[in-house]
């Protein structure tokens, strides 16, 4: 059931992002592309087949990034009406996404890269509000999980563990890695 639920919150997301994407607003009636994203993902068999019967940290990335992708685009079409609540809520989402699974450092990252040339281009302060926000709440999260980590085994334990997985991951680390 877990599964389930965490699939339908990624569809609805999916659904409220190409109505944001589009300029739509919801009340304004049938949008027809935003009906067919959702029914595609939400009747996917392979993300029903794997929220059915199982359970890792991707699935709970699906949406998260896609909660990420809804407040950058909502940040880049309403530079103005950005608020305490919106960096409170840019803050939590970003922390938890870089907690959860590399893919959130990642869309943290380029999310920045984006916000800063932005800011460069347009001038919007809220650009560079937003900036800060991600960086602190993705340095706070990496932070939070280098402390976590190194505390169990030492500082030492967690980077040598860290490089073994980079070379194994990354294929840069020939047969010995795997040994």
């Amino acid at each position: 059931i877990f599964g389930y639920c965490i699939h339908f919150f990624a569809a609805i997301l999916l659904f409220f992002l190409i109505h944001l994407i589009y300029n739509k607003k919801i009340r304004e009636g049938f949008f027809l592309p935003a009906y067919i994203a959702f029914s595609f993902y939400l009747f996917s068999k392979g993300y029903l087949w794997f929220h059915s019967n199982i359970y890792f940290v991707d699935m709970l990335m699906q949406p998260m990034f896609l909660l990420q992708l809804y407040l950058v685009f909502y940040l880049i079409k309403n530079p103005e009406k950005t608020g305490w609540k919106f960096f409170i809520l840019t803050a939590i989402v970003f922390y938890i996404a870089s907690y959860t699974e590399w893919l959130g450092i990642f869309t943290s990252f380029v999310t920045g890269l984006l916000l800063l040339t932005l800011f460069i281009i347009r001038k919007y302060k809220s650009y560079l509000k937003v900036f800060v926000v991600i960086a602190v709440s993705s340095s706070l999260s990496f932070a939070t999980t280098l402390y976590q980590y190194s505390s169990i085994n030492g500082f030492g334990a967690f980077k040598e563990a860290a490089l073994i997985k980079y070379k194994i991951r990354s294929g840069h680390g020939g047969n010995e890695a795997s040994e």
